[in-house]
């Protein structure tokens, strides 16, 4: 069986749409565990009323915790061998689940599976094909994780049950960017591949922990390769630690970081603005985003819109 897990924070505006994607599945043997992260508004309702209707999916509420503590309760209560993330504002393809089902049978040797993703606007408006991810265990070999994160999309996955619970689950002190985390140490006992097929529409908002949180999403992607090079050391590497010298790196380096992050926030509202036909305000975004890291932005445009980058290399 394959348990569907999705945590729920004050998501009423999108959950109904996201909980229906994931019923419409032409995949249909599933468990669908939703955990409502202490909401205040009506997400609990929505959930139970979809709960009435289909007997596959659970409703568990929790005290407010935070999106790991509500992934971890899910991943302990499933059944399935199979965890698939949901998040609730995105909008799974039909196919997606049966797509990613039917990798994990071809190769029993992968442990986490994702895919690419098509980007969305806040009312649901495309943005854009985004194709991340090593699309086979020759290129996750070849990877050296000392210097380099393991890249997948993290609403896209599907990993094993019992491999996340054996090296911890989500680590609750990350209040962004744990799945990389997580994957990192699952990585410890077999490959994860991403399928080059586009299987989720991912909805980017100016409200998204994506946009709000691009310096601390910045600082934590850079744990994992960090703890790997203390591992080739023979010491180890809390996340407290890592923040603590990462807090304390020289300014120019800390300075080139933040005029860094603040141009892929710019890069990022320029494509949302565009998205909703407001060209000039994404024209300002875009001015804003090359001005403030030239090299960076132009060469991403190259890549990305003149190029055409091959797939699977990192944004």
């Amino acid at each position: 069986m394959i348990s569907v897990v999705m945590p729920a924070y004050n998501a009423a505006d999108f959950i109904g749409e996201a909980i229906q994607s994931i019923l419409d599945q032409t995949y249909t043997d599933y468990e669908f565990i939703i955990v409502d992260d202490g909401s205040t508004d009506g997400t609990a309702a929505i959930i139970q009323s979809y709960a009435e209707r289909d007997p596959r999916i659970r409703l568990i509420e929790n005290p407010h915790g935070g999106v790991c503590e509500a992934r971890n309760t899910a991943i302990r209560q499933a059944s399935g061998d199979w965890i698939v993330l949901m998040d609730a504002d995105d909008i799974a393809r039909p196919n997606r689940i049966e797509r990613l089902v039917q990798a994990a049978e071809a190769d029993p040797e992968v442990v986490v599976w994702g895919s690419y993703l098509t980007r969305i606007t806040i009312n649901g408006d495309v943005i854009g094909n985004i194709e991340v991810g090593t699309t086979s265990k020759e290129a996750f070999y070849a990877i050296d994780r000392t210097q380099r994160l393991i890249e997948m999309f993290a609403p896209t996955a599907m990993f094993r049950r019992d491999i996340a619970l054996k090296v911890g689950g989500y680590n609750p002190l990350l209040l962004v960017a744990e799945d990389s985390e997580l994957w990192d140490r699952m990585a410890d006992y077999g490959p994860i591949v991403t399928v080059p097929e586009s299987l989720l529409l991912y909805r980017l908002h100016d409200k998204s922990l994506t946009m709000t949180n691009q310096d601390m999403i910045t600082m934590l992607h850079g744990f994992p390769p960090a703890r790997q090079r203390a591992r080739a050391e023979g010491r180890d590497l809390t996340v407290e630690q890592y923040i603590e010298d990462y807090s304390n790196r020289p300014l120019r380096q800390r300075l080139a970081t933040y005029m860094l992050n603040r141009s892929k926030y710019y890069g990022k509202m320029a494509s949302i603005v565009w998205a909703r036909r407001q060209y000039p305000l994404a024209g300002v975004y875009l001015a804003l985003s090359i001005a403030v890291q030239p090299r960076f932005m132009l060469t991403r445009i190259w890549n990305d819109f003149i190029f055409k980058k091959k797939p699977g290399t990192a944004t």
